[in-house]
């Protein structure tokens, strides 16, 4: 499953505004056309406008906010499931909160691509380039602390909601930055439901796709758990403050972090990283660790 990402500016959706919903042959409509953008800005107030499409059974309805906004659109070629896919996004549209980025809506093009439309973020591969790109890593524990404690109460958000991410990896935290940086989980194809049986078309694109994998899912008959999402978090956390993977020997990580960070943290990421699912802490327990009061 290949995925091409890009931010929109000229190239985001608009949609001339009706009072009543019609039939449309498309899953969306879509207008992306500066010029007709321009031409329709003449006719509103001076504030720019923006319309927003939402899908209603097969019809659809368009309906107007009040403000210009951006989104970041992505695209799934070859996807490993598409029904899986599509009933993912379908769940995460419904999600609310700060820590998330939001999937405004999607197209499928055809049998072999989906394009979908999230929140706009304007470093959204800033942790991927840093990391992966220059090899920098983040020594600064006060911003480690903020990062950390953004991902948690994502996380914390979809756990309550009975789903797991299944694919935290840097790629799928992005960041936006106005007077500082906020880091939003997104990317929520993988998304499933806790307690049911791993699907085999998801398993086997997450062997493909984790850079450290967890170690229950080598089980065929594997239950979902928020475990999942702790562990993976735990790699990215490692990958942050080191610029490498983790080890699959805790004594070794501890080696590893000893050199990059405090005591309190190594002790933190350790957990998260533990081989056994069940003592790996809840996002909650570890939003109250004393780390983040330190």
């Amino acid at each position: 499953m290949n995925t091409n990402l890009t931010q929109d500016d000229d190239s985001i959706e608009f949609q001339k505004a009706v009072t009543s919903p019609y039939k449309c042959p498309q899953h969306l409509l879509i207008i992306n056309d500066s010029l007709f953008l321009s031409s329709l800005r003449e006719y509103e107030e001076p504030e720019e406008t923006f319309l927003i499409v939402s899908e209603i059974q097969q019809d659809i309805q368009i309906v107007i906010s009040s403000k210009f906004v951006k989104r970041i659109r992505y695209t799934i070629s070859n996807p490993y499931n598409t029904d899986l896919i599509l009933s993912s996004l379908r769940r995460a549209q419904q999600f609310n909160d700060d820590n998330l980025s939001q999937v405004h809506q999607y197209v499928i093009q055809n049998k072999t691509t989906i394009q979908i439309y999230t929140s706009y973020a304007n470093q959204c591969n800033y942790l991927q380039e840093r990391v992966q790109t220059e090899s920098r890593i983040l020594s600064n524990e006060i911003k480690l602390r903020s990062y950390l404690y953004s991902i948690l109460e994502g996380l914390k958000y979809i756990h309550q909601n009975s789903c797991v991410h299944m694919c935290i990896i840097l790629q799928n935290i992005e960041c936006h930055k106005e007077e500082y940086r906020q880091l939003k989980i997104s990317r929520f194809e993988t998304l499933s439901e806790i307690k049911t049986k791993i699907n085999p078309d998801l398993r086997k694109y997450l062997m493909k796709t984790l850079p450290h994998i967890p170690p229950e899912l080598g089980d065929l008959n594997y239950l979902v758990q928020p475990s999942f999402d702790i562990f993976c978090l735990g790699v990215v956390i490692f990958q942050m403050c080191t610029c490498q993977l983790p080890e699959d020997n805790s004594r070794t990580n501890r080696l590893i972090l000893k050199k990059f960070v405090s005591k309190e943290l190594a002790n933190m990421i350790l957990l998260m990283l533990d081989a056994q699912a069940d003592n790996r802490p809840t996002a909650t327990t570890l939003i109250d660790n004393s780390w983040f009061n330190i």
